[in-house]
């Protein structure tokens, strides 16, 4: 069924990768102070007092479930990149969530995780190797970006480089259809009022309308893109590439676009 309903609990499911997500998470409890549980609370600088555990892997996901991390109602935001298995593993019938979702441009997506693995030492994906080469050599080989957006929706987030099937892509879609509130990270202020609007921010008292406080304004502005890196052309050989290994992430986006403009007549 339609799950796409006004919800008054403010539990939910954010999915993100290398979207963002960071900046809307640290944005969510700086100035709402709402309680956001993500794998990366060492580097947001955020209280002491938020669970330090690993959300975005299996083993991960299985000892938030020991900790009962949804069960106990301490969590307001969740991020999560594996949409399929936290909300398997976290979720039950009686304590359900809701799923907003920040969508970026799959080659910028993709280039911009090139430069971050370049620098990233501390992550478990981190390679020297990704030093030495270009992001043509990366687009071509066989560790590139590929469409993650699909395989964490359709539950083949351990399947990089396995084909996808069309009913992959089916259900991948339907997910963000039906279920999901959209972001994107090309137009960060509408969706964090979006965000606010559909969760009741300003319901429980939260002042949180961007467009009108400036320094919100702000702080968008200048975190929306903290990974700064040498940008790619469009229609490049090497755009091209990444595109085409990514190319049921692109149907999904497009279709994360249309839906982004369709919400904005159903969220006030």
């Amino acid at each position: 069924k339609n799950e796409f309903i006004y919800s008054e609990s403010l539990q939910s499911l954010n999915l993100v990768y290398n979207g963002g997500g960071f900046i809307f998470i640290a944005y969510f409890r700086t100035h709402i102070n709402a309680n956001c549980v993500c794998s990366n609370v060492q580097k947001l600088k955020l209280d002491s007092n938020i669970p330090l555990v690993d959300t975005n892997s299996i083993e991960g996901l299985k000892h938030s479930k020991s900790l009962e991390l949804v069960q106990s109602g301490f969590a307001d935001i969740i991020s999560a990149t594996r949409a399929y298995d936290a909300t398997d593993i976290l979720f039950d019938p009686i304590h359900q969530g809701r799923m907003f979702a920040i969508f970026r441009h799959p080659v910028e997506r993709a280039v911009s995780m090139f430069y971050y693995l370049q620098q990233a030492t501390w992550e478990s994906t981190y390679n020297p190797i990704y030093k030495d080469i270009t992001i043509h050599d990366y687009a071509r080989s066989s560790v590139t970006d590929d469409n993650w957006m699909v395989r964490s929706l359709a539950g083949k987030a351990d399947s990089p480089g396995a084909p996808l099937t069309e009913r992959d892509l089916d259900v991948a879609l339907e997910i963000v259809r039906r279920k999901c509130v959209v972001g994107l990270l090309s137009n960060m202020e509408e969706s964090v009022d979006r965000f606010s609007s559909y969760f009741n921010f300003r319901k429980r008292g939260m002042q949180l309308n961007v467009k009108k406080n400036p320094k919100c304004k702000e702080y968008l502005k200048s975190g929306s893109n903290t990974n700064l890196h040498p940008p790619l052309q469009e229609g490049s050989e090497t755009w091209r590439l990444l595109e085409q290994k990514n190319g049921a992430d692109m149907i999904l986006y497009r279709e994360a676009e249309r839906i982004f403009k369709e919400q904005k007549l159903l969220i006030p």
